[in-house]
This record gives C-alpha cells, sequence and structure tokens, in this order.
C-alpha cells in the first residue's frame, strides 16, 4: 500500500474547513465524500461541497488553525489501522512538509509505528487528559488522528481537542465494506457531521463527478486478518512494558 503525496495534500488542505481526509484501498468521489462525510486516501480529486455542520467548535472558527495559509501543522497520531497505515500516512506528511507526533497506549502500537520520536504513555487513564492537553501545548499540536473513535482515550482526546480549540479526526474501517478507510471530523455514526436529509444527500451526490473504482491497492483478507491478531497479541503479551494499559 502506497501512500501517494497528492493525498497527504489533501488531508492537510482540506482541514480547514473540516473537509475530507484519507481513506484505504479504492477512489471516490461520490456523495460519502463531502466535507462532513468520508473519502478514500487514493482520490485525485474531491469537489469543494457546501459545508452542513450541526453546530460550529472552536476549530472550525480559530483563525489560527488556517491550515490553507500555514505550514506550521504538527498532526498528533494515537492509536491507529492494525496495519502500517498509520506509519505511511505520517512518512506522506512529513515529505510534504509537516510535523507528526505519536503516543503509544501499548506494545502493539508500538509494532506498527516502528518509527523513533513516539512517547509511550504509561500511566493510567485517569491522568491521560492532563498528560495529552500539556502535550499539545508543548509540541503546537493542531489536528488529532485516531482510529475507532469509542475507544477510551480516544473519547477523551475527542473533548480535550474541543476544549482546546483543535481538530480531531477519526478514522475507521467505512461506511462502504470492504476496501475502505473512512475519515471523518471528530468521529462516525452518532457523532457523525454527515446530512442526515436524503434530499440533501441526494444533491450532493449530484454535484459529484461518478466514482473511480480502479483498484490502486491490494490489502488481501490474509492481510487484514494477520494484523489483526498480531495487534492483539501484542496488546496481550505485551502488557508489562504498558501495565495500566486501559481497553474497553
Amino acid at each position: 500500500m502506497t501512500f501517494e503525496p497528492d493525498n497527504v495534500k489533501l488531508l492537510a488542505s482540506y482541514t480547514k474547513k473540516g473537509e475530507d481526509g484519507p481513506s484505504r484501498n479504492r477512489t471516490t468521489s461520490a456523495a460519502a465524500s463531502n466535507r462532513d462525510g468520508g473519502s478514500s486516501v487514493n482520490a485525485p480529486h474531491v469537489p469543494q461541497l457546501p459545508p452542513f455542520r450541526r453546530h460550529a467548535t472552536p476549530a472550525e472558527t480559530s483563525p489560527a488553525l488556517d491550515l490553507m495559509t500555514k505550514t506550521d501543522k504538527t498532526f498528533l497520531f494515537l492509536q491507529g489501522h492494525p496495519s502500517l497505515f498509520w506509519r505511511r500516512l505520517s512518512l506522506g506528511l512529513e515529505e510534504a512538509g509537516y510535523a507528526t507526533r505519536k503516543v503509544h497506549f501499548c506494545l502493539a502500537d508500538w509494532a506498527f509505528w516502528w518509527r523513533r520520536g513516539a512517547v509511550n504513555y504509561r500511566w493510567t487513564f485517569k491522568r491521560w487528559k492532563g498528560f495529552l492537553t500539556d502535550y499539545i501545548e508543548r509540541e503546537g499540536i493542531t489536528d488529532i488522528l485516531y482510529y475507532a473513535d469509542a475507544q477510551p482515550y480516544h473519547r477523551a482526546a475527542r473533548q480535550v481537542a474541543r476544549k482546546m480549540g483543535i481538530r480531531a479526526w477519526a478514522v475507521e474501517s467505512g461506511y462502504l465494506r470492504p476496501d475502505w478507510l473512512t475519515l471523518e471530523r471528530d468521529g462516525m455514526g452518532p457523532k457523525s457531521h454527515f446530512p442526515k436529509d436524503p434530499e440533501v444527500i441526494s444533491a450532493l451526490a449530484k454535484m459529484n463527478a461518478p466514482p473511480d473504482m480502479t483498484q490502486r491497492y491490494s490489502h488481501t483478507f490474509g492481510q487484514e486478518a494477520f494484523g489483526e491478531v498480531l495487534f492483539n497479541l501484542l496488546l496481550a503479551y505485551g502488557r508489562p512494558f504498558y501495565p495500566f494499559h486501559y481497553s474497553d
């Protein structure tokens, strides 16, 4: 799975308006690719669509986070997909001129990241919000990325991000399965900003060109199963290295 620089620009530039970000194996520009839905990591073109919000957050209105004109953006990666996707996304962002940081919660996080410079969080869950707040201030974090928005550390991170006026982005296995990873602001399901009105969704679909369904990256069932099994084995047997790790 190779990460293309154009897709890094997609994530970095569209964070200004809370628009699309990366997803995984194929390409789409259908209605699901609007700013409050999600988009494919492989999408060579994602049209700019009118925003649909239930509410505005400090991150959406803060002039200090104008990601279209500023380059001093720092992305914090929390727990990611059980594959090398997180590592490759961070490398792509760095190649595009952005800074990245990483926090590990367990041995599996370390194994799939396999890069220097990450911070190991080995304290209790009760201390997580305080640690994260200090870390964001110290490192100048502008965006937080996490896989699975229901994970306890990620729920807390979303609350901290909202309070501090920075953006949080959730990555999940996707509304379109298999073959896709979906990126959405804050979270998915009940936390989604995707419009609920069928007429609005239909109008958005008409604004998009037919989706390009060309498969660009392969990710087999065997790879997915191996990653899931390895992640959970490392999570279990690596507990002595992260004795206070809390999982739902």
